[in-house]
């Protein structure tokens, strides 16, 4: 079959598509332990409702698979995962399954999971057992005739896992402040269009306050701010690479930065600044209540704040 395969977040209209092959695949009781008589009620609230999100695959306009994503344990464990996966007979052997975990294994990391456990991998599955060692899953326990096989009997099963290996990276960047004559903040538009502060790496030999400065003074055209003594934010965030699929988790320490105004723009009144257009695609001075608004993501927003509380502290 050629038609492309799409993963999406399930719709309530998805329900019955869905019941169809949860139905098939318990009443089998070849591979999960649900009630082969369960019913459409209690199969929706498990697989759909209750956890915290559950998607299908659809091929040629057909539901085909589906999977839920949980936390594995609550509080203090719940930060590792758990899915479980399900494609329709007509559809296996047609790479189904592999999609969906691959999917999961991206959509676990966006959602800050840092590892997925399967709690119950029948071991007479073998093609499963199979699957998952090759997408990473490893064996971590087996336990004795703790599947009740319609078929077979009494068979192990297995607990495997994979943790998710983050890539640490840090950056230093500088919140600059211009104090008069009211307290306004320089925000820059990257590239990608997302709104921030100026960061980057450090160069080699390079203190944290001096890749802060370079990194500002490179993508404003500003001379060097004056920072400002102790004051320093933390915002750490993971994403994923979109050409290499690497793991990233991001630490920036943003120093605080008074700019100067040495050089300002007649109309304006603020400081003069020539953008770096490699990386930065516009900039904007603005006061703090219109800066939380334009920050794109929370992380920074949280910066701001305790940023805003430190200075107003200080004045």
């Amino acid at each position: 079959m050629n038609e492309p395969l799409v993963i999406r977040l399930i719709e309530p209209s998805d329900n019955e598509a869905v019941w169809e092959i949860f139905s098939a695949i318990a009443l089998a009781g070849e591979t999960y332990a649900y009630d082969p008589g369960i019913t459409r009620a209690e199969a929706i609230a498990l697989w759909v409702v209750a956890p915290t999100a559950t998607y299908v695959a659809v091929q040629a306009d057909k539901i085909v698979g589906t999977y839920y994503i949980k936390p594995n344990q609550p509080g203090l464990g719940s930060h590792v995962c758990n899915c479980g996966y399900m494609v329709s007979p007509t559809a296996q052997g047609r790479g189904v399954a592999t999609a969906l975990c691959q999917h999961s294994q991206t959509e676990a990391q966006r959602l800050g999971f840092r590892a997925m456990q399967f709690n119950l991998v029948v071991s007479s599955n073998t093609t499963a057992v199979r699957l998952w060692q090759t997408l990473g899953f490893k064996i971590v326990g087996t336990l004795p005739g703790a599947f009740r096989h319609l078929r077979l009997g009494f068979v192990d099963a297995y607990v495997m896992y994979q943790q998710f290996d983050w890539i640490q990276d840090e950056a230093f960047g500088v919140i600059p402040v211009f104090q008069a004559p009211d307290r306004q903040y320089l925000l820059i538009r990257h590239t990608n269009g997302h709104w921030g502060f100026p960061k980057g790496h450090a160069d080699a030999g390079e203190s944290a306050e001096q890749a802060a400065q370079r990194e500002f003074q490179e993508e404003t055209g500003l001379s060097a701010c004056r920072l400002f003594p102790g004051l320093q934010f933390t915002e750490t965030y993971r994403f994923l690479t979109q050409k290499r699929n690497r793991r990233i988790e991001k630490t920036v320490i943003y120093f605080v930065g008074e700019v100067l105004g040495n050089s300002l723009d007649k109309a304006s009144g603020l400081p003069q600044v020539k953008i770096q257009q490699k990386e930065i695609s516009e900039f904007r001075w603005c006061p703090y209540t219109e800066a939380q608004e334009l920050l794109t993501y929370e992380v920074g927003k949280e910066v701001l704040r305790a940023c805003e509380a430190a200075l107003v502290a200080l004045s």
